[in-house]
């Protein structure tokens, strides 16, 4: 077999442009990460939109309009059989759309008397999510009287807001 050596790394010849593909795109994705992420960043920073602040409070106490994240299944089972109406955000800290679609989940929930709103981390939480059947990310379930009553999946904001004002009160 014919062989290229470079050092001491040997590498045959139609092994060759896989490699050259594979360190292109280490490349291409390090420079996007040094370039091209501040760029969108100031773009997004410019619009006068700030995301991050969109919550109930600006200190780090908790408000009662403030979503609650599930740390345990025992807890997320406990608030669904004591609460009428939730509306569960699955997702993981991983999960970019998830992130993106979160200050509107806090202000349906600041919106929302009747109705609590959770989050659920599917990496903490891998037993609920197997019980919901949770494949996509996000995933917003309703639960009425801790019986499940729909589903929707995605982070188009317009249908997430559709989608929660049609749940029954």
């Amino acid at each position: 077999m014919s062989t290229c050596c470079i050092g001491g790394v040997c590498i045959p010849y139609s092994a060759i442009v896989p490699f050259l593909l594979m360190c292109l795109k280490w490349g291409v994705g390090y420079l996007k990460s040094i370039f091209v992420a501040p760029v969108l960043t100031n773009e997004i920073g410019n619009t006068g939109t700030d995301r991050s602040s969109r919550t109930c409070c600006s200190s780090t106490t908790l408000c009662e309009d403030e979503v609650k994240s599930m740390e345990t299944t025992a807890e997320f089972d406990n608030v669904l059989s004591s609460r009428n109406k939730v509306i569960v955000k699955f997702t993981a800290s991983w999960c970019r759309p998830c992130q993106q679609i979160q200050p509107l989940f806090n202000q349906l929930s600041a919106k929302s008397r009747s109705t609590e709103f959770l989050t659920a981390d599917v990496d903490d939480l891998d037993e609920i999510a197997a019980r919901y059947k949770i494949a996509i990310l996000p995933t917003f379930a309703a639960f009425h009287s801790g019986k499940l009553v729909g589903k929707y999946v995605g982070s188009n904001e317009e249908k997430l807001k559709a989608w929660v004002s049609d749940m029954p009160t």
